[in-house]
């Protein structure tokens, strides 16, 4: 009888716990936390100009409106950052719905390859360019991309690097790299 009490008592005690535990877990509300978004390159021909600036990227819908990131990428005091805006189409064209500038968290090339940005204070140099995303590895060298990103033919490309150590420097072999998307934090406050 003992038993049958003690077992009765464990999963009661087992079911409280998870009653509980599930109650009292924190729910987030999904309109105060902005996560990272990933926008693809939009192409080098014809897109949509919003306020006198390129739709470059295209990013994920948020309900029935366009987002997109416009413009240049401008490097900021903590990090390389871009306009993003939410538009909608009316008879009249595009308007823009709001507008903030958002810091580029990793850039994403056309081989695969996902580079996350490397800061804002000291980074290693190749050829006089600072190192500004970091790649991982490849074999025992360290790879990142290096300088700013070019605007061409091919889309926009930046220089990825593949560093060798030598006894006195960073040395590296470098290669322009077409870039297939890039992902944006949310604004700062």
């Amino acid at each position: 009888m003992k038993r049958g009490i003690v077992g009765v008592f464990v999963i009661w005690s087992a079911l409280a716990l998870v009653a509980c535990g599930t109650a009292a877990a924190p729910t987030a509300n999904p309109a105060a936390v902005t996560p990272e978004e990933s926008c693809d390159f939009a192409g080098t021909g014809a897109t949509i100009a919003v306020d006198g600036k390129r739709a470059n990227f295209a990013c994920p819908k948020v309900g029935e409106s366009s987002v997109v990131l416009l413009g240049d990428i401008k490097v900021g005091d903590k990090s390389w950052q871009i306009q993003r805006a939410v538009v909608n189409m009316t008879d009249k064209g595009f308007t823009t719905k709001s507008t903030e500038t958002v810091p580029i968290i990793r850039i994403e090339l056309a081989d695969g390859s996902i580079c996350a940005f490397a800061g804002t204070g000291t980074t290693i140099t190749i050829d006089s360019k600072h190192a500004n995303f970091t790649c991982g590895r490849q074999g025992d060298n360290d790879v990142v991309l290096v300088g700013d990103i070019k605007t061409g033919d091919k889309g926009w490309q930046i220089e990825r690097a593949v560093i060798n150590m030598t006894n006195k420097s960073f040395a590296g072999t470098t290669e322009a790299m077409t870039i297939k998307a890039i992902s944006v934090g949310p604004a700062a406050k």
